[in-house]
């Protein structure tokens, strides 16, 4: 990642209520094995395409998962120095509302660019997945989805509810950065889990 400091990292907060009770491991849902951690440099050069921030999923399980596109619900929410909000620009319609015929592959637009998906096995190819349906964590395996935000929205800062397809790239100043996401499994089971940072000055120079 861009950067002149050391990246910062970060345990995400789940949202909502969880069970406080020890779990025994033979009742352990699959998601619960799964660590989520945001990774950041502060301070970013803005001469290297915008404000980055990485995803990171570490599968401490035993076994294989194969989770929902954790793409698919990542929203990234950005103030100014004063706090007004800094709007992403629109993407596309949610994939479950995109018709599709059998397998065709579905061309989802996003708010945000996918730099890269790594993992420490160094395994080539990750990023070509990164408009799958379906994402496979292999036990034991970090995955780091890496997001840049190169473009936001052209628009008056002060307008809050008006959103606009203008766009413009984003400027050097500091933001205020926080990151929400949905853990789903990619089968019919109702486990889901959701995350989000807590909120982070970066300076993009």
């Amino acid at each position: 990642m861009a950067g002149q400091d050391r990246p910062y990292f970060e345990d995400f907060k789940e949202i909502g209520d969880r069970p406080t009770t020890i779990i025994r491991s033979s009742d352990r849902q699959p998601l619960n094995d799964i660590r989520v951690r945001i990774k950041v440099d502060k301070r970013q050069p803005i001469s290297e395409g915008g404000l980055t921030v990485g995803m990171v999923l570490v599968n401490e399980s035993q076994q294989d998962l194969t989770i929902s596109n954790p793409l698919d619900s990542l929203q990234i929410i950005l103030q100014d120095e004063e706090g007004w909000p800094v709007k992403m620009p629109s993407g596309g319609p949610p994939r479950v509302l995109i018709n599709t015929r059998g397998d065709a592959p579905v061309d989802i637009v996003r708010p945000f660019m996918v730099e890269a998906i790594e993992n420490s096995l160094e395994e080539t190819g990750l990023k070509e997945k990164q408009g799958d349906e379906k994402f496979f964590l292999k036990k034991n395996v970090t995955y780091e989805f890496r997001i840049n935000v190169p473009m936001i929205q052209d628009s008056d800062k002060r307008a809050i509810a008006v959103n606009t397809t203008k766009t413009k790239q984003i400027e050097k100043g500091k933001y205020k950065l926080k990151v929400l996401f949905q853990l789903l499994l990619s089968n019919d089971s109702p486990e889901n889990r959701q995350f989000e940072s807590g909120e982070m000055d970066i300076e993009l120079i």
